[in-house]
């Protein structure tokens, strides 16, 4: 442990005796500043999600950023219709939004491989709801599908706060500082509360998100902690999130969590189109400045797609009879039929807005 480190133990095992404000925010400004250091990695996940005690989601995914670049690599499970799904933020070249898709084969043996490409607007923010950054395991109660409209200090070091204490707990044999205080955001209030284990890098354990206004709903995480090896960066090992209402469990979010690096640099081309393994002849869309064009990666670029119904009718196996005179229409229509079909099952499984 360095100096400063041993220094800034110190002080907050001390502190707790009689607190200011200032100083119980100083508590928190550590494991925010913690967090923050973390500037770039690869991680995987194992992501198991149940809703109202049944099975929702089963998925394994891989995490590379970099700064404000991130990539992540989403496998489902066998049941669910979608096979892969890549999806980027700020990705060179490619757009501020970057999302790779591989359905699985239907009944008839086709599927679907798309890979769209825009510039990022307000609006679009949802779209952000599965690239989440994996800087934010372990910093904030809500489920992940909720992250795109969190910042790290949502809760940790939360500027909108009042009635803030301080106390001494103990977590797993550590010594720990347990802050509450009472969060807003204009009319809507919560009490919070968050365990922090000093001698893990301040590391945040637990955190207790509770809203009592018109109905008891509760958000909370709990987090394995580990140091990273090379580093004196702690980092979840796994972190559980349960939410209730009503006393009632409503979801639950088991992660389990293997750092491969923290802090090292990236290979830039894991955020290209040519490292992420996407197969020839994916249609691409969202070209910038030709956006109403067909688009396909031929394995080593992006081409324009020349003859449209001779593309399409080459994408999928087993091979479709292939079209003749003017009616390509058909094959173009279905495939169009195909990929909204896609987009529909995505929108069906983004999370619903969260509680401010």
């Amino acid at each position: 442990m360095s100096a400063i480190s041993t220094m800034t133990l110190l002080w907050s095992m001390t502190i707790y005796q009689n607190p200011s404000g200032t100083e119980i925010f100083e508590v928190e400004r550590h494991a925010l500043q913690s967090r923050r250091s973390v500037r770039s990695g690869i991680l995987t996940s194992r992501e198991i999600i149940h809703q109202k005690g049944k099975l929702f989601q089963d998925r394994q995914r891989s995490f590379w950023f970099d700064g404000p670049r991130i990539r992540v690599d989403t496998v489902y499970h066998p049941e669910h219709g979608i096979e892969r799904e890549i999806q980027g933020r700020n990705c060179p070249e490619i757009g501020s939004f970057t999302s790779y898709t591989r359905t699985r084969r239907d009944a008839n043996g086709q599927r679907i491989n798309t890979l769209d490409f825009r510039k990022m607007t307000p609006k679009d923010r949802a779209d952000l709801n599965h690239v989440h950054d994996p800087r934010y395991f372990g910093m904030t109660p809500d489920g992940m599908g909720f992250w795109y409209i969190r910042t790290l200090d949502h809760i940790v070091a939360r500027p909108q706060r009042r009635n803030a204490t301080l106390s001494q707990g103990e977590w797993k044999g550590k010594t720990c500082l347990v802050v509450q205080y009472q969060g807003y955001n204009g009319p809507v209030t919560w009490d919070i509360r968050l365990w922090i284990v000093p001698e893990w890098g301040h590391s945040v354990v637990r955190i207790e998100k509770k809203y009592t206004e018109q109905f008891v709903l509760v958000d909370a995480v709990e987090n394995e902690v580990a140091l990273v090896g090379g580093t004196e960066i702690w980092f979840p090992t796994r972190t559980l999130s349960i939410r209730t209402i009503d006393g009632k469990e409503a979801e639950r979010e088991d992660v389990t969590i293997d750092v491969k690096s923290l802090n090292q640099p990236v290979d830039p081309k894991m955020f290209r189109i040519e490292g992420m393994d996407i197969p020839p002849n994916t249609t691409v869309g969202g070209i910038p400045g030709d956006e109403k064009r067909l688009y396909y990666w031929d394995g080593q670029r992006v081409k324009k797609v020349e003859d449209v119904p001779e593309f399409l009718a080459s994408l999928e196996e087993p091979e479709p009879v292939k079209p003749k005179g003017r009616s390509w229409w058909l094959v173009a229509l279905a495939f169009g039929l195909g990929l909204a079909s896609v987009l529909l099952f995505r929108r069906l499984f983004r999370a619903k807005p969260a509680l401010s």
